[in-house]
């Protein structure tokens, strides 16, 4: 298992977070404003689809 950390909180984090978190990968996020870096992690589903 690889461990991730991302950097910013757009909406490449958001899609790469969420690519991540369904392979059951550790995610670190990291951003200057943390409201949208919370609402990031908070907001991701690391739920695979269909299932």
């Amino acid at each position: 298992m690889t461990n991730v950390t991302i950097i910013g909180s757009g909406r490449m984090a958001r899609a790469l977070a969420t690519v991540m978190l369904r392979g059951n990968h550790p995610v670190q996020i990291l951003g200057r404003d943390g409201s949208s870096t919370r609402d990031l992690v908070e907001s991701s589903d690391p739920a695979p689809q269909g299932a």
